[in-house]
């Protein structure tokens, strides 16, 4: 009877005492076959290559388990270029998670099977982190894990538990201004590059790119309660090198609201845009808006010579949403849709979709009173 061919790998003699063995090992979704030579008797040959294959032989329909680097460039990577080039995911949010692995994941889970990660470990790597590096390293972290478990990897224990952060340390970039010091802002930039994103951000929540991008187009003015606002579309953002790029998210296309005084700075800033010829509400000088890095250096200075509380531009956002939420009384869920923030609720996200006329009443009533704050207007 012939000899039947071995189901999981060979040993072959070279020579007296000299056997090579080979076999498939999975490497991630790859399978690669390895070899060895052992100086040996047969029966040991024999022997190791039953050792393998209670190492390296699956079930049928069974993906074995990858590290957490095979994971991430042979799956999770790939899956964010992907949604990238579709539109579902923005550019910088593949650079943050690029960032996290190569900074933080990588180096200490890199060459971990992802089902070897205890819970304990997972913990005490955490709490060496600030509090924010952790929370979006466990992020990351729970997104490779999703990730395998769509590819049939199983015995994966460590994500979706509850872990423990390092306290939040407070510092100056958590505070806010009030309302009146929010005014002294606007008067400190008034003429610069960071004029118009300064107000759109202080009066009205926008993100720093989205204050940067807004053409004269974009905005019209209003009346209710007795006030003239100013009504700037939000469809698009800023990125570096002055490119226009889409909105962060779905939700962030929307309509911003800016009151008196504020308003009649805004408009007649764009006066001064349309008599130049200048398609950019924040316009360089060139028909392009100017640049968040001349943005960025003229915030600085304006504010040091004026001897104004410095503060990150971006809190001029967490100041509006303080300011309207705390000192001038609007719901929460009103605040959270003017700012285009994405809700998981259900009714928020299909049902709720208030128009730009919900809005304007909802800024006028609220900033009826309080139009004696100083503007931005020398």
């Amino acid at each position: 009877m012939a000899r039947l061919r071995s189901s999981w790998g060979s040993v072959s003699r070279l020579g007296p005492g000299r056997y090579r063995l080979r076999w498939p090992e999975r490497e991630g979704r790859r399978t690669v076959r390895r070899s060895k030579v052992m100086r040996c008797t047969r029966r040991e040959a024999d022997a190791e290559l039953a050792r393998l294959r209670t190492l390296h032989e699956h079930a049928p329909g069974e993906v074995p388990c990858p590290t957490f680097r095979q994971c991430w460039e042979e799956w999770y990577h790939p899956e964010l270029s992907r949604r990238v080039g579709e539109g579902s995911l923005r550019p910088q949010t593949r650079r943050l998670y690029e960032g996290l692995w190569r900074v933080n994941v990588g180096p200490r889970w890199g060459d971990v099977p992802m089902d070897s990660a205890l819970p304990s470990e997972w913990q005490e790597w955490l709490l060496t982190m600030p509090h924010d590096t952790a929370r979006l390293s466990n992020v990351l972290g729970g997104n490779l894990a999703k990730c395998a478990r769509m590819h049939d990897v199983r015995g994966i224990e460590y994500a979706g538990m509850a872990y423990r952060l390092r306290r939040k340390e407070k510092s100056a970039t958590d505070a806010t201004w009030t309302l009146e010091e929010l005014g002294e802002v606007c008067h400190a930039v008034a003429g610069t590059a960071c004029e118009v994103p300064a107000i759109l951000m202080a009066f009205g929540g926008c993100r720093v790119g989205e204050a940067c991008a807004p053409l004269v187009s974009d905005l019209r003015m209003v009346e209710s309660h007795g006030m003239r606002l100013a009504v700037v579309a939000i469809d698009k953002q800023l990125a570096q090198g002055r490119r226009v790029a889409p909105p962060k998210t779905e939700g962030s296309v929307r309509s911003v609201v800016i009151p008196e005084p504020w308003s009649l700075r805004l408009e007649e800033l764009a006066r001064e845009r349309v008599a130049l010829g200048l398609p950019s509400l924040n316009d360089g000088g060139d028909g392009r808006p100017a640049s968040r890095t001349t943005v960025s250096d003229q915030w600085a200075r304006a504010l040091g010579a004026a001897g104004v509380r410095r503060l990150p531009m971006g809190k001029l956002r967490n100041s509006w949403e303080t300011m309207m939420r705390w000192r001038l009384g609007v719901d929460k869920d009103k605040i959270d849709k003017m700012m285009g923030h994405t809700s998981a609720d259900v009714r928020a996200k299909h049902y709720d979709r208030p128009d730009e006329e919900v809005f304007v009443e909802t800024v006028a009533g609220a900033w009826q009173g309080f139009r004696s704050v100083p503007s931005g207007t020398s």
